[in-house]
């Protein structure tokens, strides 16, 4: 008799783990609301690794151009912005009204609501996501930033073919600081 209780204690045990790990792999603060951007961003990335990338860089008017081939978790860092300005978050579940109007969708952040990705625009050219354009802006006591990014896919493959960052950061008493990234991948 104990002995086929312990054998269903362990059968019970067993089974009870295997659905936390289920439970555990599922991202509750996730939801699929709005334009999926760090799904597509992360799909994108799937087919990058070794296409080379020219950027240019301006900081306060200083240039610099590079040029480099990027490992997956290379292109994942260095689009990780655009991975991070995801608003399929729970707590943004109803901060954003959403405006469809001939092949843009606008996702644009509701008076009262927190968050600091202000708009996001999704263009379509059919099926196909042609540009993601986001507005974003943080701003402390002392530290204020504002962002504008733009993602730009091929009109024939659909892949990454530009991205753009433009940030104005100003910090208290300290002149304001402008960063511009403008890249285009290169592919072969």
């Amino acid at each position: 008799m104990w002995r086929k209780l312990g054998i269903c204690g362990v059968v019970w045990m067993l089974a009870s783990c295997g659905n936390q790990v289920e439970k555990s792999i599922k991202n509750p603060t996730q939801i699929d609301t709005y334009f999926p951007i760090s799904d597509f961003i992360n799909k994108q990335i799937d087919g990058l690794e070794g296409v080379d990338l020219r950027k240019d860089l301006y900081v306060n008017g200083d240039h610099e151009q590079v040029r480099q081939q990027l490992t997956r978790e290379q292109w994942r860092s260095e689009l990780d912005w655009f991975i991070q300005a995801d608003i399929n978050k729970a707590s943004l579940a109803t901060a954003y009204d959403i405006v469809d109007e001939n092949g843009t969708t606008s996702y644009r952040l509701k008076p009262g609501e927190n968050s600091n990705i202000e708009e996001m625009t999704v263009i379509y050219d059919g099926d196909r996501v042609d540009e993601i354009l986001v507005k974003a802006f943080d701003k402390n006591t002392f530290y204020q930033s504002e962002t504008m990014a733009k993602l730009s896919t091929d009109p024939v493959s659909g892949n990454l073919s530009t991205y753009e960052l433009e940030t104005t950061q100003k910090v208290l008493l300290l002149s304001p600081r402008v960063l511009k990234v403008k890249s285009q991948v290169e592919q072969p």
